[in-house]
């Protein structure tokens, strides 16, 4: 008999029933592929649905084959990329240019504030509880970044109109963010707490947040400036550094992380002093492992069975909330110059909900366990749904824009009616 006390201990080490974090990022990217394989067949199919599909194929809501234990401990490679995504919206949307956009702000303001209220007026005709009718409202006000930043790219779309949904979908995750951190006090005493919860805690959350993200960009744009032009190939790594840093700063303080990225892109094009600076860089395929790696995880982490309980609540809900924000876009029509059919566009591009949405949801959850397993259940089927619509969604409000090249420019509206004069500003200019 041979002696296999060594062989025996490699054995002990192995773990068969666990997949690790690297088995499950490989497995992603490489089902991933062939998702976009089969959407470049399919020409219906927007690449992003197939990678969602994927993921749900093999996820929990499908084959099992990631447990959601496994999802969890896998969350990381969720927050880079949804990170690395926010500081590209961020870094496309000029800061100067947005402040003295007056149309924008009115606009995003009339949005979330009849998103919000129309929203709650629906969970309170359901018998949704005002609490949990509030914090929902708060986050259904948020728009995914991903699916947008992810299609304009695929589809080459650039233009006033597509430059004028990045900005709303920014401002309504910020908007998002202050009122849901508006309404967690409330969460945390229900009947009693104190004044200063309801003003300390939004403001430690977001000023925390845009410090962290401002001073991580400082250091970039000084480390940027010591690199030559042959030093190129450094920026993307060192974009990748700053939000990884930022995103862990943020998790150690205790702040939002999704907030801190945004502001990280906002601030980083803000105090560019070159012209092709940090925020000119292109991902290209390094950032395509990121975002196929994070549309498998999302339809992996949907929760299918949630459309089904919540059921009629998240598809009025879905409804309503698509119909207020097209609403109030078309009232405020006129001050934006943005024609019908480009509002319309507008509107299509802001449906999708994603990436802040589970953050706040989750976020609650580590406060108010139950009260949070509440929200989640609506948010989450919401996510399902929208999630899954929202890729033909904005591909089709980027057909109507006709600022993609993949296309031929869609029809111009009645003769003499105005096209938007609301230019991107030309001073580098990314959209």
């Amino acid at each position: 008999m041979f002696d296999c006390v060594l062989f025996n201990k490699v054995l002990g080490t192995a773990d068969f029933a666990s997949p690790n974090l690297l088995f499950v990022f490989g497995l992603f990217l490489m089902l991933g592929v062939l998702g976009a394989t089969v959407a470049h067949k399919v020409k219906w199919l927007p690449t992003i649905t197939a990678f969602m599909l994927i993921g749900i194929a093999i996820g929990p809501s499908g084959a099992d084959l990631i447990s959601t234990e496994i999802l969890h401990k896998s969350s990381a490679i969720i927050d880079v990329a949804l990170g690395l995504i926010l500081y590209k919206l961020g870094s496309e949307v000029q800061l100067r240019h947005l402040l003295r956009s007056t149309p924008i702000w009115r606009s995003s303001l009339l949005e979330a504030a009849m998103t919000f209220v129309c929203s709650f007026v629906v969970m309170s005709l359901f018998g949704v509880s005002m609490v949990i009718a509030a914090l929902v409202s708060a986050i259904v006000v948020s728009s995914s970044p991903a699916v947008l930043v992810h299609m304009a790219d695929e589809m080459r779309a650039k233009g006033p109109v597509v430059y004028h949904a990045k900005a709303l979908v920014a401002l309504n995750n910020v908007l998002a963010f202050f009122a849901f951190s508006l309404l967690l006090p409330f969460v945390l005493g229900e009947t009693q707490f104190h004044w200063l919860d309801v003003l300390g805690i939004p403001f430690y959350r977001a000023v925390g947040a845009a410090l962290i993200g401002l001073v991580v960009a400082l250091i970039m744009e000084r480390v940027d400036r010591t690199l030559n032009k042959e030093d190129e190939h450094f920026r993307f790594a060192l974009i990748i550094g700053g939000m990884t840093v930022t995103l862990g700063l943020a998790a150690m303080f205790g702040v939002s992380s999704l907030f801190a990225a945004l502001t990280l892109g906002i601030a980083t094009r803000w105090l560019e002093t070159q012209r092709q600076g940090l925020s000119s860089i292109e991902f290209g395929a390094s950032g395509d492992i990121f975002f196929i790696a994070l549309f498998v995880m999302a339809g992996a982490n949907l929760h299918v069975q949630d459309l089904g309980d919540i059921g009629l609540l998240a598809i009025v809900l879905a409804v309503v909330r698509s119909a207020a924000k097209h609403f109030s876009l078309h009232m405020s029509r006129r001050r934006s110059e943005h024609n019908a059919r480009q509002t319309f566009a507008v509107s299509l591009m802001l449906l999708p909900m994603g990436g802040l949405a589970i953050g706040l949801a989750q976020t609650l959850q580590g406060f108010s366990p139950e009260m949070g397993s509440k929200v989640t259940a609506i948010v989450f089927a919401m996510v399902a749904l929208l999630e899954m619509l929202g890729p033909f969604a904005v591909s089709a409000a980027i057909k109507l824009t006709g600022e993609s090249p993949l296309f031929r420019p869609a029809p111009s509206a009645k003769e003499g009616e105005e096209e938007s004069s609301e230019a991107v500003p030309e001073e580098k200019s990314k959209t």
